[in-house]
């Protein structure tokens, strides 16, 4: 999803783009990619930094190997587009304006083919004291996203996020137990009951969107690996259920039994029958 991002920025024609990644390389034309020592010196050369990282693990080493070590962010608007824990979410801003930064806490749901054509839907909240550059940070969100939703307070939009993956996660699940195709339709029927689930009642967005790809097995077309989803539901147990909901820590395991063979697929591999 970051490449999408990239390649909006870069097409906009607004922004000269420098990229540090551990999972990207240098193949991207027209962004200037710099090495870890170079962070320090790019910093005091732009006014946005945008992170979007993996997990945790990752926002916690981007703070204590690099953010604690420099002298100040001069006034630079950090934007993050993780979907991370509460607590970290927390750290982060607090680091951020300890060093003179601002922090943007944008976490947003689109997947693939939201970020590659600047249809996101973003997650925000900004605090009220920021108004430096404000009116181009908007310009930068609208021109990766279709929809820019504000929340009140910090912490509310990654709070959001972890709820409404869940959501998703449980929706795309009922798929598994509810697909006609495992309920012995003839073949004409099989055919009508999907147009009815997909285009009928409330289950209609999922199965619209998911059905046919679980169908089909074709798990290898990826939009949201099943490891990242496994992440966002640990993050939920954690900063918001406080693994003291049963349905959630169900869902959960289901989701990590899929690690077991079908490590690296789409998330959608939830919906897998071994006798499809």
């Amino acid at each position: 999803m970051t490449r999408g991002i990239l390649k909006i920025l870069k097409q906009s024609k607004k922004y000269n783009i420098y990229l540090y990644s551990r999972h990207l390389n240098s193949t991207i034309n027209g962004i200037i990619f710099i090495r870890e020592d170079e962070l320090p010196d790019a910093i005091n050369q732009v006014d946005f930094i945008i992170t979007c990282f993996s997990n945790h693990i990752e926002t916690d080493n981007f703070i204590n190997e690099f953010l604690l070590n420099i002298q100040s962010l001069r006034k630079t608007i950090v934007i993050d587009f993780t979907t991370s824990r509460i607590d970290c979410v927390e750290k982060f801003k607090k680091t951020v304006e300890i060093k003179g930064g601002y922090y943007i806490e944008a976490p947003f749901t689109g997947g693939k083919l939201g970020s590659n054509s600047g249809q996101l839907s973003i997650f925000l909240h900004i605090d009220e004291g920021v108004n430096y550059n404000k009116k181009e940070l908007m310009e930068l969100l609208k021109l990766i996203s279709k929809k820019i939703y504000f929340f009140e307070k910090s912490t509310e939009p990654t709070k959001f996020k972890l709820i409404y993956n869940s959501w998703g996660a449980y929706l795309l699940y009922s798929i598994k137990l509810f697909n006609p195709l495992q309920y012995d339709f003839s073949p004409k029927s099989l055919e009508v009951a999907n147009t009815i689930v997909c285009n009928d009642g409330w289950m209609s967005l999922v199965c619209n969107s998911k059905l046919e790809q679980i169908n089909d097995q074709d798990f290898d077309d990826i939009h949201f690996r099943v490891e990242y989803m496994v992440k966002d539901l640990e993050y939920a147990n954690f900063s918001v259920f406080h693994d003291e909901v049963k349905e959630i820590n169900y869902l959960l395991q289901q989701y990590r039994d899929c690690l077991v063979t079908d490590s690296g697929k789409d998330y959608t591999v939830i919906g897998k029958y071994d006798n499809l």
